[in-house]
């Protein structure tokens, strides 16, 4: 196995989710401690209820979070389709300054 390993390598999968940022992150941390304690508890009621709960405030920061980054993609298409080309580099360029890549420690 471990000569597998050392000769195969793993492959690190790649996200493409631009969307998802630190709050969608937190959401999801917070839902998996969530279950963790809610399978720690033999899944009492009160558990079970806490659990959908958080799962559904993340859903529903999720959406959140697509819907606004298909809304910009859209009007960035519409701007280039309208050949409105101030308007579309001005958008381009404000989308390309928030973003920030992030940053691995080790």
């Amino acid at each position: 196995m471990q000569t597998a390993s050392i000769i195969l390598d793993r492959i690190e999968r790649e996200t493409h989710k631009d969307w998802f940022d630190a709050e969608c992150e937190q959401a999801t941390i917070s839902k998996n401690n969530i279950y963790k304690r809610m399978q720690q508890r033999n899944h009492t009621q009160k558990a079970v209820e806490e659990y959908r709960t958080a799962r559904r405030e993340e859903k529903r920061i999720h959406k959140q979070k697509k819907k606004i980054f298909i809304e910009r993609g859209l009007e960035l298409e519409r701007f280039r389709s309208n050949n409105e080309s101030k308007s579309f580099y001005q958008k381009l360029n404000k989308t390309r300054k928030d973003f920030q890549p992030r940053i691995i420690l080790c």
